[in-house]
């Protein structure tokens, strides 16, 4: 019951503050991800992104990077996201390290 307690009161609410939008049964797992720069973070319904996972934003350009996880889209341990522009991953996507 502490692993429950502590990712639904600590690991996603933090997770969910830093992005711009989230769906419906948005999950993540018992670490808090490695966020660095700015940038904007949508993610469809039922995404899960479990374990540690890197979110890495460019500063360089003017406008702000955007990373886009569609819909049922689960994102495994480790997996690093790097932003310059724009990330968009489709719907019904497995992503592993």
């Amino acid at each position: 019951s502490y692993y429950w307690l502590w990712r639904v009161f600590v690991c996603e609410p933090f997770f969910n503050v830093q992005c711009a939008s989230y769906g419906r049964g948005v999950r993540t797992g018992n670490f808090l991800h490695f966020l660095l720069g700015s940038g904007r973070i949508h993610l469809g319904d039922g995404v899960h992104i479990e374990g540690k996972c890197s979110f890495i934003f460019s500063a360089l350009l003017p406008e702000a990077p955007v990373l886009e996880i569609g819909d049922r889209t689960y994102v495994n341990h480790g997996c690093s996201f790097l932003v310059a522009r724009r990330v968009t991953i489709g719907r019904d996507v497995m992503l592993a390290a």
